[in-house]
This record gives structure tokens, sequence and C-alpha cells, in this order.
């Protein structure tokens, strides 16, 4: 089983945690331009980004292949899914940290996961 670490900021790292967010939105590629080479069923440890001796460990159980973050979000109850109040909340959160130019090029990837209880 495939083990990978990814760094949370601490906002939504706790709405992971609490089980307020079921999807982390990627780009599909990580910040050095490589693959992320996930699959469902491998593990992801979050490492909060202010404190990473916090850690979730969650299950990977579905892999969500979109154009856009628009076109994810669309698809995809901002409160249930990404523990945000809109659409817009969660594009403009999404915007400040990925650029469109980016998006574009690369697709945009949402991560569903399970948080396992250790």
């Amino acid at each position: 089983m495939a083990m990978h670490t990814m760094g949370l900021d601490p906002d939504p790292f706790e709405r992971m945690r609490s089980g307020a967010k079921l999807i982390e939105a990627r780009l599909t590629v990580d910040k050095h331009r490589q693959p992320r080479n996930l699959s469902v069923g491998g593990i992801i440890c979050f490492e909060r980004s202010d404190d990473p001796t916090h850690v979730l460990r969650a299950e990977v159980v579905a892999l969500l292949c979109y154009p856009t973050f628009a076109a994810l979000v669309e698809d995809f109850d901002p409160k249930r899914y990404f523990g945000r109040d809109s659409k817009e909340e969660l594009l403009a959160n999404l915007r400040r940290r990925y650029s469109e130019a980016d998006e574009h090029k690369y697709g945009v990837l949402g991560i569903k996961v399970k948080v396992l209880n250790d």
C-alpha cells in the first residue's frame, strides 16, 4: 500500500480532522511538477503546516479528475465535502493557492478521503 505525505494549513487540517472536509483539492501534479501516483486504498499522512507533529492518516477512497476547480466544485456540495459555506468561498480559497494558468495546464484532482482513527 502506497504512503504519501501532504501538508495542510491549520484550517483545512482541522476541518478534515472534525469530519467536515472529505475532499482535498489539488493540482494533478505536485509542487515539483511530478505526478502524485496516488491510488484508491493508498494512505496519506496529512501534516499540519504550522506543526508537522500533528498528523492525520487518511485512506484514499476516490480520485476525482477534473479540468478545473470550478468543475470539481460544481459536482459536490461545498459544505458537506469541503467544509465551506459556498462554492464561491471555496473557489476563492483555491485561487489564493493555485493560479488559473497552473489549473488549466495541469488539471485538478479531488482526493476523497476517509480519516483513519489510530
